[in-house]
């Protein structure tokens, strides 16, 4: 049985390669806009970060608004991959058994949520 997760937020982590920077930098100034009052548009990361593998942006939304955000991204990915997973305060559970991807999963280093 699928446990359904109700939680306050998501984030949705839009891979690139650094080839395709600038077309990422133009999404995400997009995204910006279009996203205004619906969701936080974060910056460019040219590293990969904690568990991601690619470089990225981040989009953070809240509940209320997972149905336009996650519509807009759809329409607007291309071919990069998107992971799309909640903000329970469960990091491990939420990338690794709540996640969803648009376009191409991604293998992601799980190994940095575990506590020694």
């Amino acid at each position: 049985m699928t446990t359904l997760i109700t939680t306050p937020g998501y984030h949705a982590h839009v891979y690139f390669q650094l080839a395709d920077e600038a077309a990422m930098a133009l999404l995400q100034a997009k995204a910006e806009v279009d996203l205004a009052g619906l969701a936080t548009v974060h910056s460019l990361r040219r590293k990969p970060v904690g568990p991601h593998p690619w470089p990225m942006f981040v989009v953070e939304f809240a509940h209320p608004h997972r149905t336009p955000v996650i519509d807009w991204l759809q329409a607007h990915h291309g071919t990069q991959p998107v992971l799309l997973h909640p903000d329970s305060g469960d990091d491990l559970a939420d990338h690794r058994d709540h996640a969803c991807w648009l376009g191409e999963r991604q293998a992601l280093d799980l190994s940095f949520f575990k506590t020694p």
